[in-house]
């Protein structure tokens, strides 16, 4: 990866004019090394156990106990709309930790990333929100409320929002490991050498 001698940030490539470039997916084509990626692959694992356990541990109680059961099981409730809401809200943290520093902040894409993260959050809080309101008043004195609800569709509905969730996370988690500490010493050889090149043309 080569360094910049000009003062724009790590992370940001300059177009044309001489604005800031900030495309997620050119900054990880051309900027990520393979270190980032298994970072963010292993991330993606711990998180896809630890995320997910209560999913694994229902599993293991039904096989434990001879139980059936399909995805319908762990999906018809909304459920899915609950864990991609604090995949996306982890996201958010991630794009918007430098807000303090917007004018150097270095991640790419984060305006419109946050914006989309924004929509998925709002729009599986409503989801999941909504099911249990059902759940709730058709438990009590409203049962034709339940009728109301297409669980088939909202599985899958919850399902599709988490999988965008998870791709933006991943994507997300590997360009904010592009933006670790520098290589100090690297850095410094690189000072070294430009002082060396201009006390030499000095002489």
């Amino acid at each position: 990866m080569l360094l910049a001698e000009s003062s724009q940030p790590e992370g940001l490539a300059l177009s044309a004019n001489g604005g800031a470039k900030v495309d997620l997916i050119v900054e990880l084509r051309q900027n990520s090394e393979w270190k980032d990626w298994r970072e963010g692959m292993v991330w993606l694992l711990y998180s896809l156990i630890g995320g997910l356990l209560p999913v694994w541990a229902g599993i293991l109680m039904f096989k434990l106990f001879k139980q059936n059961f399909s995805l319908a099981t762990f999906s018809d409730n909304g459920e899915f709309a609950l864990y991609s809401a604090s995949y996306l809200t982890g996201t958010l943290y991630i794009l918007f930790k430098d807000f303090k520093n917007l004018k150097n902040n270095k991640f790419p894409s984060s305006a419109l990333i946050g914006l989309l993260v924004l929509v998925l959050l709002l729009a599986s809080s409503f989801m999941f929100g909504s099911v249990c309101s059902m759940n709730a008043l058709g438990n009590s004195n409203f049962p034709q409320m339940l009728n109301l609800i297409d669980k088939h569709f909202l599985r899958w509905v919850c399902m599709f929002c988490f999988m965008i969730a998870l791709i933006i996370a991943f994507f997300v988690v590997v360009a904010d490991n592009m933006r670790a500490a520098p290589d100090l010493q690297k850095m410094a050889g690189d000072q070294l050498d430009t002082l060396n090149r201009q006390f030499d043309e000095l002489k």
